[in-house]
């Protein structure tokens, strides 16, 4: 993935998108190529309580120069209402163990 520092400059941005990793119909790299054709300069990748997506965001920015926020959007229940909290810049090393405690709690809930 590519840092970027903040320049001043406006930038789009698009911080909440699915691929088929979870619940979307896309894959990431046509997320990224989708992005670049409607002009946006950053995407965040926040499947549904899954990190599948992050090894394929290297290969998409170097093919679209989008820049990628790893992200996630995390399943959980609040009372008897189901509640979804946006994750970003989640540091991709933590993704493996994150995506593990979100299985559990999810099994656990079954």
């Amino acid at each position: 993935m590519s840092e970027r520092s903040y320049s001043g400059a406006r930038q789009r941005i698009d911080l909440h998108t699915h691929s088929t990793c979870s619940d979307g119909t896309t894959s990431v790299s046509d997320l990224f190529s989708q992005a670049q054709g409607v002009g946006l300069d950053v995407l965040a990748l926040t499947d549904h309580d899954t990190v599948e997506g992050w090894p394929q965001l290297p290969a998409a920015v170097a093919a679209t120069g989008v820049a990628a926020v790893p992200g996630i959007e995390v399943s959980s229940e609040h009372g008897h209402r189901s509640v979804h909290l946006l994750a970003l810049l989640v540091d991709p090393s933590e993704g493996t163990a994150l995506a593990a405690e979100m299985a559990e709690a999810r099994f656990s809930r079954i």
